[in-house]
């Protein structure tokens, strides 16, 4: 069964049971158990050597797996040893992928933080290079050249896993090749330093009270949040904080303020990164033998193109301009009879499910 699956079967489990019946750790097990399903505490890694040391091992056991795929006579290989080996390594790689990315951007040491930024970046230039082991590539092109008999979700994933190599540039002669892999470890560093910057960056906004009118008391009085006379110090970068004067603050132009700074953290550091990342970005395309980036993210989407996904958007904003204004003029009458709605506002543009309510609600209320 799916993870997912096993998720909704334990939701519906715990619905079972009332809230005074879940009071422990056990509580939840024994709920997710009627779910068939297992409910761990995640143990995570508490100094820098623990973040690099699980990321090393993570690195270690993909590498046994790769040199197992790529060892193997290329006679005998089949779908099981190639293409579902590659693809669950990657997985269980990516897995302390994903605990690292949490830590960096979660825990409150700076140490900690940079231990997972670091692992990240090994990570990832790993990752780049698992594309570029020959031995790798050759074993599972030689099962794609039995042309076996495959359907549904395993052709779709030997036809992918071939066109993934095909858009790393293994078709291409080795010397080329070697650039575009280093290209890739180059964006992909930089990609890592542009959400790090972000992470790190420190945005104090100083507001009066007046200026916060309609924030619970509670709020005033947190830890260090009063820095002077009539100065509350409110921290763009910390989510909770930006989260209740967005959907508190009874003045607009606080909200706005607030929501400018927010929206270009780190923006001195990272125009710098985001220029290097266009101008390598290209240079793969180049090197791939696509006309630009567009087309070469766009290929394996619905689009096709660049040009298709810009005209894709110009047609669909023109088409829906008059019903935008429309629900913008009637969102502003909204606004003015409730100030209230400013919540609502804030919760739907929090949510991947409204995307047009988002960009309505933000353009009407927050800025």
């Amino acid at each position: 069964m799916k993870p997912a699956s096993l998720c909704l079967l334990f939701i519906f489990a715990v619905a079972n049971f009332s809230a005074a019946e879940l009071k422990t750790v056990n509580d939840f097990r024994a709920a997710a158990a009627k779910a068939n399903a297992v409910l761990t505490i995640p143990d995570w890694e508490q100094t820098p050597k623990a973040v690099e040391a699980m990321m090393n091992d993570a690195i270690a056991k993909a590498n046994t797996a790769l040199d197992q795929i790529g060892s193997q006579d290329l006679k005998k290989v089949t779908f099981k040893s190639t293409v579902v080996a590659l693809d669950d390594l990657t997985y269980q790689a990516g897995l302390a992928a994903n605990r690292a990315t949490i830590i960096k951007e979660t825990n409150t040491k700076p140490e900690m933080r940079a231990a997972a930024e670091n692992a990240i970046k090994t990570f990832q230039d790993w990752a780049v290079g698992v594309d570029y082991r020959e031995d790798v590539y050759k074993a599972i092109k030689a099962f794609a050249d039995t042309h076996p008999k495959l359907s549904g979700e395993d052709e779709k994933l030997l036809n992918e896993t071939l066109r993934d190599y095909r858009r790393a540039g293994l078709d291409l002669p080795p010397d080329q090749r070697k650039e575009v892999e280093q290209l890739r470890k180059e964006l992909s560093k930089l990609g890592t330093d542009f959400d790090t910057n972000i992470v790190k960056a420190n945005a104090p906004v100083i507001f009066t009270k007046a200026d916060l009118s309609g924030l619970p008391e509670s709020f005033f009085a947190s830890p260090g949040f009063r820095t002077g006379d009539d100065a509350y110090t409110v921290m763009a970068n910390v989510t909770w904080q930006f989260n209740t004067v967005e959907e508190n603050a009874k003045s607009e132009a606080t909200r706005k303020q607030l929501y400018v700074i927010r929206d270009t953290l780190a923006k001195d550091a990272n125009v710098l990164v985001l220029n290097q990342m266009l101008a390598l970005r290209n240079q793969i395309a180049l090197r791939l033998g696509y006309k630009s980036w567009d087309d070469y993210q766009t290929e394996v989407k619905m689009a096709k193109t660049g040009a298709n996904a810009e005209k894709y958007i110009g047609d669909l904003v023109t088409g829906i301009q008059p019903k935008f204004e429309s629900e913008v003029a009637e969102l502003q009458k909204l606004k003015a009879a409730e100030p209230s709605i400013r919540k609502r506002c804030a919760y739907f543009s929090r949510s991947k499910g409204y995307s047009m309510a988002c960009s309505t609600f933000i353009r009407a209320f927050l800025v």
